[in-house]
């Protein structure tokens, strides 16, 4: 029978785990992988804006839409290409900025939170900077800080960073392939460590020279071939350069006579991650989330709810301290927000939209919520008996969290 756990999800037995396989897949290893429209990461943010008012909008028409917005602003040259605009959909998905429902897109909690704090223009672009920081971390995390590490220890060519981001993910796959052996419930393990051994074959496979699935080394155009070991290099730079680029404008990282160096926001947040236990046998490895922890059978799990927002908050502010809740505070920024947040075709929010806008907001303070999504829905509730003429409760429709709705 299933059991009630963290945020509504349940502890699952074996037939019921697919239904939780895109998030499984996705924290087992936070990459983003190999895709197109990658190198402007406050383009997303972009993205975000553009999608609001259009809701819903059919991917065909949105890819339109980015290119008539984006293409005075892309270098690439690639911006009239399909494949690279529906890559630019894909990782805006990947960032949990975007969701597909059928054929049609909308913007997911985090995306209406975004929308609603670029609406301070006060503040705009600190919150767009942190949200997007707590957003790679969160879906392309053990790329981003073993890349930072990396850089942090004066390795200047590109090439070294690749050659020594891959070995080490390859290290990362091995060290959760034995955490999923012997640390996860028997009866799930066996899943857990086909999807790792699936993500590190196509890994393997993509930097093996002999290969000929990856790239451009199929082409009939002769000018479009490529050697093994081009392929694997052009295969490298696709992931290293546009997350260079990432951590600079995410100010992580800066340039200094042609240098790549780290900044003190970068150091920062090396730090926090190697004080939470993440730098393991010289890498870096994120967990797993407590409600996964659940879903899988942890037996040892010290995970913390919201390591991603007190991550930012410390990269940003050096010292933060857990965000004290005062609930007239709290209806106030409801009231201030609901208009941005509010989904698509209802008169509700969910209440992680307001939990992502809070936080990000906070973080710029110095400041996090201790319990995560589980205590902000729990003070979501309180808030409705609290105030039962301004606000009430709905029961749950999808997501992770309920819903809030605003008295007329």
């Amino acid at each position: 029978m299933a059991e009630t756990s963290l945020l509504g999800y349940k502890m699952v037995g074996i037939l019921e785990l697919n239904r939780y396989e895109w998030l499984i897949d996705r924290e087992l290893i936070r990459r983003i992988g190999y895709t197109n429209g990658l190198h402007d990461i406050n383009r997303f943010a972009r993205v975000v804006e553009y999608l609001y008012p259009k809701i819903p909008v059919s991917q065909a028409v949105f890819r339109r839409i980015i290119k008539e917005n984006e293409v005075e602003r892309d270098s690439t040259s690639k911006i009239s290409d399909e494949k690279y605009l529906q890559g630019i959909i894909d990782v805006a998905g990947a960032l949990s900025l975007v969701n597909k429902k059928g054929q049609k897109l909308f913007l997911s909690d985090r995306g209406y939170s975004l929308h609603a704090l670029k609406q301070d223009t006060t503040q705009s672009d600190n919150y767009t900077e942190i949200f997007l920081l707590m957003s790679i971390l969160d879906a392309d995390g053990e790329y981003i800080l073993n890349i930072l590490d990396i850089i942090s220890k004066d390795y200047i060519d590109n090439r070294d960073v690749g050659i020594l981001l891959f070995d080490r993910m390859m290290k990362i796959f091995e060290i959760k392939l034995e955490w999923a052996k012997n640390d996860i419930d028997s009866t799930i393990s066996r899943i857990t460590i086909n999807n790792l051994e699936e993500a590190q074959k196509k890994l393997k496979k993509a930097l093996d020279p002999s290969s000929k699935n990856l790239m451009k080394s199929r082409s009939l155009k002769k000018k479009k071939q490529l050697s093994g070991e081009k392929r694997v290099e052009t295969f490298r730079g696709h992931i290293i350069m546009p997350r260079l680029k990432w951590l600079i404008d995410l100010n992580c990282m800066k340039k200094n006579n042609g240098k790549n160096e780290i900044t003190e926001s970068g150091r920062r947040l090396l730090n926090f991650f190697k004080k939470k236990g993440c730098l393991q046998r010289e890498v870096y490895i994120l967990p797993v989330s407590p409600w996964l922890s659940k879903v899988l059978g942890v037996k040892k799990s010290e995970n913390s709810p919201n390591i991603f927002w007190e991550s930012v908050a410390t990269a940003f502010c050096g010292q933060v301290e857990k965000y004290q809740f005062k609930e007239e505070d709290l209806l106030d920024f409801i009231r201030e927000i609901y208009p941005h947040v509010k989904l698509f075709g209802f008169d509700q929010v969910e209440i992680s939209s307001i939990y992502h806008a809070l936080s990000c907001r906070e973080a710029i303070k110095g400041n996090f919520i201790g319990g995560g999504e589980e205590e902000f829905n729990k003070k979501m509730e309180e808030i409705t008996k609290i105030y039962p003429k301004d606000i009430f409760w709905l029961s749950k429709r999808r997501g992770q969290g309920g819903y809030i709705s605003l008295k007329k």
